[in-house]
Parts: C-alpha cells; sequence; structure tokens
C-alpha cells in the first residue's frame, strides 16, 4: 500500500512497484486506514508520506500498526526535518533514494511481514499466490 497525496508521485510509485508487488494507492491517511480495516491481515507493508493532508504521515502509522501490527511501514519524506516518531521498518527520503532502493525495502518488508503471519515468503510469493 502507497499513502502518498501528491498525484505524479503516487503514479511513479505504482508504476515502479505494481510490476513485483500488488499496489494499493490511498491518498490520505484517512483512507488508508479504511482500507486496512476492511482487508485486515491482508496487506503486508505500507509506504506513507509524511506530510499528508488531515493526518500526518507518523499518525497514520500508529492508527494502521494498531489495526495490525503486522504491517512494515515505510515512511517516506521530502524534508531532512521530518520525523517519525513511530518506529519504521526504514525511512526512504525523496530526493536520494533510488528505484533500486525503494525496491528492495519493500521487498524485505514484505517479506518480513509474511513471516509474522506465520507464512513462508517464498510460497506466499509463488505465481499461485493471491498475497499482498
Amino acid at each position: 500500500m502507497v499513502v502518498e497525496d501528491y498525484p505524479a508521485l503516487r503514479m511513479a510509485l505504482r508504476l515502479l512497484l505494481e510490476e513485483q508487488f500488488q499496489v494499493t494507492i490511498c491518498t490520505d491517511g484517512p483512507e488508508s486506514i479504511e482500507f486496512v480495516k476492511m482487508n485486515s491481515g491482508s496487506i503486508t507493508a505500507a509506504v506513507i508520506d509524511f506530510i499528508l493532508p488531515t493526518m500526518n504521515g507518523d499518525e497514520v502509522c500508529a492508527s494502521l500498526r494498531e489495526i495490525d501490527p503486522t504491517i512494515r511501514l515505510i515512511g517516506l519524506t521530502g524534508s531532512d526535518t521530518a520525523v517519525f516518531r513511530e518506529p519504521l521498518f526504514g525511512l526512504l527520503r525523496k530526493k536520494y533514494t533510488s528505484h533500486k532502493d525503494v525496491i528492495s525495502m519493500l521487498s524485505a518488508a514484505v517479506d518480513e511481514s509474511l513471516r509474522l503471519k506465520g507464512l513462508d515468503p517464498i510460497a506466499a510469493k509463488s505465481p499461485s499466490s493471491s498475497g499482498r
């Protein structure tokens, strides 16, 4: 899942990630929280922008963690001063992160989440699997 309010970045992340992952895009915190509630247990990782309308990324992380503690949370920020207080699996800085870094971090986050859910990451990613 990607939580990002900026349309161009949402589209870029979708294009980058959808070749290897099932991608759900949410434009703000409340939308992402509602999606996770409705799809409890099926979300493995979330890339969450820090600056969002209505709620900041840290508040979104806290809410998602409360709903499903197995979701691995990856912060995304364009600011050098943004501080996520919630523990994150990783932090991506928009200015300094390569496509390879995004894919690598998300792959590791998905694997860890699957293990926390009691699933084998290799089996869950097989073509016959429908895991997110």
